[in-house]
């Protein structure tokens, strides 16, 4: 009798419909100081936070250093497991913020590294401003099989 392998599928097999939740309650951690508490609990107040069954998105509107305004996405999943997904960052931000928005994910320099958590952050651009950098020659997207006749890999698209 053979085993049968493990897709390494980790999400749930549903998305569900987002709505509206929570921050979960927490003390105060000891290592935290009084002060970058407050500051962590005005954060969250000022954030609105969204949740499907497999993720939990906090969004913020934020200025960036000339003024534009941003929505800041803060995306991790409800299990807590690391995500990558390109095509799930690009759902969430299609259906929490509009299919026409650009927004970019930063690899920022070591010295303002963020990696406190299995959580990805996704800045969103006003509608209409276009990143400077970024594709340009109009949408294009492949199924496995012509994936394959470039000698690439593609997995199927579902949903």
């Amino acid at each position: 009798m053979s085993k049968k392998k493990k897709s390494g599928r980790t999400q749930p097999r549903t998305w569900g419909e987002w709505h509206a939740g929570e921050y979960p309650t927490t003390d105060k951690p000891e290592h935290i100081s009084q002060e970058q508490w407050d500051e962590m609990m005005k954060w969250r107040k000022e954030t609105q936070c969204f949740v499907n069954d497999v993720y939990q998105v906090n969004i913020k509107e934020i200025k960036d250093t000339d003024g534009h305004p941003w929505m800041y996405l803060s995306i991790k999943r409800r299990d807590k497991k690391p995500i990558h997904d390109w095509r799930a960052l690009q759902r969430i931000k299609n259906e929490l913020v509009g299919e026409e928005y650009e927004a970019i994910e930063i690899y920022p320099r070591e010295s303002e590294l963020v990696d406190e958590a299995n959580q990805y952050h996704l800045w969103v651009m006003e509608k209409g401003r276009i990143c400077p950098v970024g594709f340009r020659d109009g949408r294009m997207i492949c199924t496995p099989e012509e994936a394959a006749l470039v000698g690439a890999k593609q997995r199927p698209f579902t949903d």
